[in-house]
């Protein structure tokens, strides 16, 4: 599972991800979080430290965007 994840978050890490695929793959994240709360895989102190990253990226993510489209062309 801990694989799955680490290979997830890499998709939306990129500096050229589309929103869609940020989007995609932020979802599929926390439905892995999800899903190993909900077998005993990922005890819940993990699954909030992994959320708490995944809301950073989208921070950061976010602010990646608006700078791009700050920017002239």
């Amino acid at each position: 599972m801990r694989r799955v994840l680490d290979e997830a978050l890499s998709k939306i890490q990129g500096a050229d991800v589309s929103p869609a695929a940020f989007a995609g793959n932020y979802a599929f994240c926390l439905g892995i979080l999800m899903g190993g709360c909900a077998c005993g895989g990922v005890s819940e102190q993990e699954a909030d430290e992994e959320r708490a990253r995944l809301i950073a990226l989208a921070a950061l993510y976010e602010v990646r965007q608006k700078v791009k489209l700050s920017l002239p062309s």
